[in-house]
């Protein structure tokens, strides 16, 4: 809402903008002249407008130390300009801009009518405000550790993670981050379970991760050519990750970059041009006996691969954390992969390898189109009791130099943020049955999941929760292995799984401890006219599931 009130400013004026004052080390300021240590200089800015440099577009910066951020950022941040009549949206504009630098932690916008009078005009409908834009500074960098305990679909362990950050590594505003991860589990296994033992754990996985986040577009982009209010971001990652499987060693290698927009204050886009994963896998002779026993799909999922990939996700949300209502979240991702390097290798007659795949640095490199829906609603009935509702829709199609989705592009079902009464990974796809327990790891090309859950409070920072989570995984493809795994609109609905529990939450407001007890209510994997379960279930079929945060 407008805010002209707040500052004694009469409604029924066109107000314009006289004096444009700037505080980038509002905090210190305050500070530094209650002592009397010194005396604040004052930087006037004098912007071009349609090749006019005169005062009258200016902006006056207010410094008492050096400045550790490129005047030139903030000016891109500030949409209020000498000479402009008020407008609300500039000011909002302004706020999310320069609250978007992580260099600062807090922004104040003040109008006050100003002293000036504009020559020739009428005083009585006719004024003119001062803005003040105070921004207290945050501490450049920062340190952090964490440990967590983790559950990977009843598979336990603990995880610890160092990270540094920067938020003004280049004085422009970016932001620096560096993370170091490490994590051990115990995970069933077909070989020794001894093997890469440490402690009670048999699976070690030891991660770097590095992000740059400037708060602009870079190349081919000019940030100054584009509206302030897309609020424009670019980011530049890269990591490194190993994992210690007792079936296998994986090595995951990854770099992008990509840009973010807002639109509006509730639409978001993210577009990543280019991001290169490599991924190398080393079987144990155990595992790949029982790779080799099976079909092809199973196998080209634990193969080398390197991804190219292009990436396009929109975001709604119209959430709005001050007022309790009901809002909506809305997530569509796109992407596809290998398509140029297969073009270009088709044109120029490139070699291909033994299996009749093209290759790039020796490694076979993946192909498909991939998709993903995310729908969330969520029903304020009051502050602390509302109804969550979530629907997800993905799939994905391998094709060209790509007989499978690669390992990690491939949907799964199961595990404490999906259908809580199987373990991850180990529902579907389809009708598919496994009895004896030979499957750990099953993907599949399509996934149709909802959620719903009521939650409420139980006494003090306990939060309690009932849900329903019904959903499935299926093939695109039949595959002999997987029988009754591909999806079939005739059949769907009856190889629908369903689960049922109660959770619970210790909010401690900084983080949710969160504790779900689900039970299966209906197993697709069992014989037609078996399925519904939950008359035979025992407590002992209770899974329980341990997260951080809620599920969705």
């Amino acid at each position: 809402s407008d805010n002209r009130e707040l500052y004694g400013i009469d409604r029924h004026k066109k107000y314009y903008i006289d004096k444009v004052w700037v505080y980038p080390q509002y905090s210190t300021l305050r500070s530094i002249q209650a002592s009397g240590e010194s005396k604040p200089d004052t930087v006037h800015w004098y912007l071009p407008v349609a090749g006019d440099t005169s005062a009258g577009n200016r902006l006056s910066f207010i410094y008492n130390e050096k400045s550790h951020i490129r005047t030139s950022t903030l000016i891109e941040s500030i949409s209020i300009r000498q000479g402009d009549r008020y407008n609300l949206r500039h000011a909002e504009n302004t706020y999310q801009s320069l609250s978007a630098l992580p260099i600062y932690r807090s922004i104040n916008i003040n109008y006050t009518p100003s002293d000036s009078k504009m020559v020739g005009q009428d005083t009585a409908t006719i004024g003119l405000l001062d803005c003040a834009i105070q921004m207290s500074k945050n501490n450049v960098m920062a340190f952090s550790v964490e440990a967590d305990g983790t559950n990977s679909g009843g598979d336990l362990g603990i995880s610890g993670n160092f990270s540094f950050l920067n938020r003004n590594i280049f004085r422009g505003g970016e932001l620096l981050n560096v993370k170091l991860r490490g994590a051990l589990e115990m995970q069933q296994t077909l070989g020794d379970p001894e093997q890469n033992k440490v402690l009670l754990f048999n699976t070690v996985e030891v991660g770097a991760d590095v992000s740059v986040i400037f708060p602009r577009f870079l190349a081919p982009f000019k940030s100054n050519s584009l509206p302030r209010y897309l609020r424009p971001q670019t980011t530049l990652t890269s990591g490194f990750n190993l994992q210690f499987r007792p079936d296998y060693r994986r090595y995951i290698t990854n770099a992008g970059f990509g840009y973010r927009w807002k639109t509006n204050s509730r639409i978001s886009h993210y577009f990543t041009p280019l991001e290169v994963n490599s991924v190398r896998i080393f079987p144990t002779a155990e595992f790949e006996a029982k790779l080799e026993k099976y079909n092809e799909r199973l196998k080209n999922q634990y193969t080398n691969h390197f991804i190219t990939s292009l990436k396009y996700s929109i975001v709604y949300n119209n959430q709005q954390y001050e007022k309790v209502h009901d809002y909506y979240f809305f997530r569509v991702d796109l992407e596809s992969a290998g398509n140029a390097l297969y073009l270009i290798d088709n044109i120029v007659g490139a070699p291909r390898d033994a299996d009749g795949n093209f290759t790039l640095f020796n490694i076979r490199y993946a192909q498909y189109l991939r998709a993903n829906l995310d729908f969330r609603y969520f029903k304020m009935f009051d502050q602390n009791n509302m109804l969550a509702v979530r629907g997800l829709i993905g799939i994905g199609k391998p094709y060209g130099n790509a007989a499978v989705l690669p390992f990690e592009k491939g949907f799964y079902a199961g595990g404490a943020n999906g259908m809580r009464g199987w373990n991850l990974k180990n529902l579907g796809p389809g009708s598919f049955s496994d009895p004896n327990g030979e499957f750990s790891e099953r993907m599949g090309d399509l996934q149709l999941e909802s959620n719903i859950e009521f939650r409420f409070p139980m006494y003090a920072f306990i939060k309690g929760a009932l849900f329903v989570d019904v959903g499935n995984i299926w093939l695109l493809s039949d595959i002999p292995t997987y029988s009754g795994g591909k999806f079939n609109t005739s059949t769907f609905v009856s190889e629908l799984a369903m689960d049922a529990g109660l959770g619970f939450r210790l909010d401690f407001t900084f983080f949710v401890f969160r504790i779900d007890a689900a039970l299966p209510v209906r197993n697709p994997a069992k014989p037609e006219g078996d399925r519904w379960v939950v008359s035979k279930s025992r407590i002992g079929d209770i899974l329980w599931n341990f997260g951080i945060g809620y599920p969705f």
